[in-house]
């Protein structure tokens, strides 16, 4: 029968045979090792007229001292040290004893190559090998990573893989020397966000397989700006100062925030105050208006250092009160520093009763001369533009509800008027 070894480059490898004479007091005479359907030995044993101890070794000189016969206790046969991909194929054992008859074994050895080299490249850097943290990259964005393989014997299997979960195993390109596999994103999401790919290959579970990954980087526009007065329209005195806040949510990295006039140029000779909380970018503006400020529009917009061509805006327009303005039913002696706000529960709700489930109705008592062009509500500290509101006078009406609140546990709700 043909038995099978399997070894690696560079590995040692025992090619079996038996030496034991199948009867007592019976010795080796002679034992001889032949490759393939090569005629003469590659190595020989030789214990004619000496003991076995004593017997001559040789081996051909293409082997060199990377063979030697084991014949003391334990397993027995050839051993091949270093082995290269040459030494793969058919090995022939055969042995000759002083009395018993010859006795022949074959072994097939097969060399495992394993793949010499990885590298992964993505389509936006012109095919250049990346690893690491790699972009950023817009959302939306089409991305196609390819991972390359050289060598490797049999052909490695090239897989992609995330958090130990198989993204893909089927590989595009395959040449004698090259298997290429290719993952790719129709569009980036924000869930691609630090995602980390890891590009493996592998042909044997003798050795470890080579592998390389890369971590998505992305950048993101702001999802909104807006100016935080009035809804569309700021209401202001001539030489008064007052702080105008524009705040940009959600860029990455954080929104640089500009104001603009209504020439589209950058508003100048103001103090303007940055600071970035959180996914929020804000600057405050001490604006000081001037009589022929009325009716100009005052731009704010936020843009992401790496998306420069994504920016996002709002506008108010000024709303400028002086002895010379025409505006009817509003005078400086009526104009107060700023609205006067009362948020107050829904009549019949206590908090200490509600449930998962529960509408909850809020309402805010707003006193401002002129009346306010529009009232804003944030919920945990996200605002939303309400538009839809109820309004009674100088009274103004919203309707929450609570939801997926578990009932065993009611987390700390913050609702602004």
């Amino acid at each position: 029968p043909l038995a099978e070894i399997v070894g690696v480059v560079g590995d040692n490898i025992l090619l079996p045979c038996d030496i034991e004479p199948p009867i007592l007091n019976d010795s080796i005479h002679l034992v001889l090792f032949y490759k393939s359907e090569r005629g003469t030995p590659i190595y020989s044993l030789d214990a004619r007229s000496v003991s076995l101890s004593e017997a001559r070794h040789w081996a051909e000189k293409d082997l060199g001292n990377r063979v030697y016969m084991t014949i003391g206790k334990g397993d027995k046969g050839l051993v091949l040290e270093d082995l290269t991909a040459e030494d793969g194929g058919e090995y022939r054992c055969r042995v000759d004893f002083l009395e018993s008859p010859t006795r022949y074994s074959r072994v097939n050895l097969k060399v495992i190559v394993p793949p010499a080299s990885l590298r992964i490249s993505s389509d936006l850097e012109a095919g250049l090998s990346i690893s690491g943290v790699v972009g950023p990259y817009a959302e939306g964005t089409r991305l196609v990573f390819s991972c390359q393989v050289i060598g490797g014997n049999p052909r490695p299997e090239v897989t992609w893989w995330h958090e130990g979960s198989l993204l893909d195993d089927i590989s595009e390109i395959k040449t004698e020397q090259l298997t290429r596999n290719a993952l790719t994103f129709p569009a980036l999401s924000k869930q691609d966000l630090y995602k980390t790919l890891t590009c493996q290959a592998s042909n044997t579970d003798l050795v470890a397989p080579i592998s390389a990954r890369v971590t998505i980087d992305m950048a993101f526009a702001p999802e909104w700006v807006r100016i935080d007065d009035g809804y569309g329209q700021i209401t202001m005195a001539e030489g008064i100062t007052r702080r105008l806040v524009c705040e940009a949510y959600g860029a990455r990295p954080p929104a640089i925030i500009s104001w603009w006039t209504s020439a589209g140029q950058p508003l100048v000779g103001h103090q303007e105050i940055k600071e970035v909380v959180g996914n929020i970018s804000r600057s405050t503006l001490l604006f000081t208006p001037d009589a022929e400020d009325d009716g100009a529009i005052l731009t704010c917009t936020g843009v992401s250092p790496s998306l420069p061509d994504e920016v996002v805006s709002n506008f108010s327009k000024l709303f400028i009160l002086s002895e010379t303005s025409n505006h009817k039913n509003v005078s400086l002696s009526t104009f107060p520093d700023k609205p006067r706000l009362r948020l107050l529960l829904g009549e019949g709700l206590s908090l200490e009763d509600l449930e998962e489930g529960d509408e909850i109705h809020f309402k805010c008592e707003v006193d401002a001369k002129p009346v306010v062009t529009g009232v804003q509500w944030a919920h945990n500290a996200r605002y939303r533009y309400v538009q839809n509101y109820i309004h009674r006078g100088s009274i103004h009406f919203y309707k929450h509800t609570l939801i997926n609140i578990p009932h065993t546990l009611l987390p700390t709700q913050t609702t602004t008027c």
